[in-house]
């Protein structure tokens, strides 16, 4: 019984997840037909982007979300079905660019695999990869709690990693865009400067732990409120 209500409460989860998806699919395909003013490839992969790019923003946001918001208590759950969505996107991207680029990163990526793009993407992706194969009970047990949730932390280093690779491939495109600012922002750019205040708002949660732990081993604090629900998260 305990156990048919957990698949019905997360089939109810991936529902929403690929709904969140979906209508960000159309808000980034709205978004780039204003810069491309056609349906292409370019079109494709940029809207895909954008979709996989917010959406990890967003899973890994909901940590700190919820540690400053009791109002996020509640949608921390969502940070492993978001992530998993944004990685299932972001493969398809993956394919899309061996496609389009395949002279150089499928013929070429021997003479190419030590460039900047290819080995930020590389790690990037890996890291994804390994939090997606341990988003689930069974790797729990296997891992232990606190290795677990270690690697799933990553999720930041490999967040910050397209970051990096993102300056990297578009780095000149934004400076034109910065000095004339007369059309949409690059999709990168947007996703970018989303990407990095998440990385500062982990940033000032860990500071902020690190000083409460300070204090608390002179001056007894109370627990924070935490979400008592045990469905293991994932992709954090």
């Amino acid at each position: 019984m305990a156990n048919a209500a957990l698949e019905q409460m997360e089939r109810r989860f991936w529902r929403q997840a690929i709904l969140v998806t979906a209508l960000l699919f159309f808000f980034f395909g709205v978004y780039n037909l204003g810069i491309f003013g056609a349906f292409t490839l370019k079109w494709l992969s940029q809207t895909i982007i954008g979709t996989s790019g917010l959406l990890f923003a967003m899973s890994l946001s909901l940590s700190t979300l919820s540690f400053y918001s009791r109002s996020f208590g509640s949608k921390v759950i969502y940070r492993k079905y978001l992530g998993l969505m944004g990685y299932f996107v972001a493969l398809i991207d993956f394919f899309l660019l061996l496609y389009t680029d395949r002279d150089y990163y499928v013929f070429g990526l021997a003479e190419h695999f030590f460039t900047a793009d290819v080995l930020l993407g590389f790690f990037a992706m890996g890291i994804f990869t390994v939090m997606a194969l341990i988003s689930n009970r069974a790797a729990i047990p296997l891992l232990g709690a606190t290795r677990w949730r270690n690697i799933l932390r990553l999720g930041y280093l490999a967040l910050f990693l397209l970051v990096l690779r993102a300056a990297v491939i578009e780095g000149a495109l934004w400076q034109v865009w910065i000095a004339d600012m007369n059309t949409l922002p690059p999709v990168r750019l947007v996703i970018s400067f989303l990407a990095i205040s998440v990385l500062f708002g982990r940033l000032s949660l860990v500071f902020h732990q690190a000083r409460a732990k300070t204090v608390a081993e002179t001056v007894p604090q109370p627990h924070r409120w935490e979400s008592k629900f045990t469905f293991p998260h994932g992709l954090i």
